[in-house]
């Protein structure tokens, strides 16, 4: 499989769970002070907050996951370092647009400001490592099944390289 391939499905994936979790909480934020369901859509809309948000909170995702390492390396991936991974992505990520961006906005009580946080947290950490899961899965299947493989140079000599290579190829799980 190409390795090109495979970083353009992470990006791909990255970019649009951010850009969907951004879009689920500019909403929860903005619920509260609309009691007409039109009038909420229209006041979100007509934000152009949410429009800079929409372009701007995926790059820095984006960003972020980058400097961190996540694209590299991508076959050789574990499920619970992806896990760990992205949980402290998203917590630096989210603490950053917090303090960035959400704390000059207006709240009833400073409990909201709590639940804004765990909002976007819960919410981009759950979307973000559901789909690395999925994604970290059938690549790993794939691994396991032969479809991609990793060049190794056998040494040897008097049949031992051959033995060693008819043991790898025959073996059931890759």
């Amino acid at each position: 499989m190409n390795k090109r391939l495979q970083i353009f499905k992470y990006l791909l994936f990255d970019y649009l769970v951010s850009l969907i979790s951004w879009g689920l909480f500019f909403f929860y934020r903005k619920r509260p002070f609309y009691t007409e369901y039109d009038d909420f859509i229209k006041a979100v809309i007509s934000d152009p907050k949410f429009y800079w948000g929409i372009v701007f909170i995926p790059v820095f995702w984006l960003l972020l996951y980058i400097i961190i390492g996540t694209y590299r390396r991508i076959f050789r991936r574990s499920r619970l370092k992806e896990f760990a991974q992205t949980l402290l992505a998203t917590f630096i990520g989210t603490t950053t647009i917090f303090f960035l961006l959400i704390l000059d906005d207006v709240v009833v009580s400073y409990k909201d400001y709590y639940k804004y946080y765990l909002f976007l947290f819960c919410t981009h950490f759950f979307l973000t490592s559901s789909i690395r899961f999925i994604l970290t899965t059938i690549t790993n299947k794939r691994i396991h099944s032969g479809k991609i493989g990793f060049n190794t140079l056998l040494v040897g000599n008097n049949g031992n390289a051959r033995q060693i290579y008819d043991e790898m190829t025959n073996q059931s799980v890759s």
